[in-house]
């Protein structure tokens, strides 16, 4: 589904340029921007770092709760707890176990929007830096393989007025041949 989408938008993207016998067309991979330019890397880096403190609060999490079942299952062994007491500390653990899923749940979510921030960023400016490159060196039509879209288009292949007015003309013969052919209201 995603080649077929790159491959409709290339299409359209040549169907517009077509007309343009100097038209030229290129993408890059902002994906093997991410992971090869030095920018990129610094931020794979942070995102590691980040990934491990995530993982060292799972495994902190964890460790709480299995600390919380050993005492009870000691207890329970020496029978130092009533069936009362028992009930109790069980709920407690419940209530824990469902703290630690809370925490670790939401410490993953504040991860991955973190992360997916920073590599928009970086996109948007690669974007930015590709579109005033290409610019720069008078080339047609750039667009990124990793995402949807056109980065950049050079005014002369932007085709748009002359589409305008094509779809102005139709509209305007289709309506006049409406015209002459809906019923007249005959009033006495």
């Amino acid at each position: 589904m995603k080649g077929m989408k790159k491959s409709l938008a290339l299409l359209t993207v040549l169907a517009v340029c077509g007309s343009c016998a100097q038209a030229k067309v290129f993408s890059i991979d902002s994906t093997r921007i991410l992971r090869e330019s030095r920018e990129g890397r610094n931020i794979i880096s942070a995102t590691e770092n980040e990934r491990k403190k995530l993982m060292d609060k799972e495994y902190e999490e964890s460790k709480k709760v299995a600390k919380m079942r050993d005492d009870i299952e000691e207890a329970a062994r020496t029978g130092k707890l009533t069936n009362e007491d028992m009930q109790e500390k069980y709920e407690e653990l419940g209530r824990a176990q469902r703290k630690a899923k809370y925490i670790v749940e939401s410490a993953r979510e504040d991860f991955k929007v973190k992360e997916q921030r920073k590599v928009l960023k970086f996109r948007g400016k690669v974007h930015k830096v590709a579109g005033e490159f290409f610019k720069k060196h008078s080339d047609s039509v750039v667009f990124d393989k990793a995402t949807p879209g056109i980065i950049y288009v050079s005014e002369s292949t932007d085709k748009t007025d002359t589409l305008i007015k094509e779809l102005n003309s139709r509209f305007a013969k289709e309506n006049a041949k409406l015209a002459l052919t809906k019923p007249k209201d005959n009033k006495a």
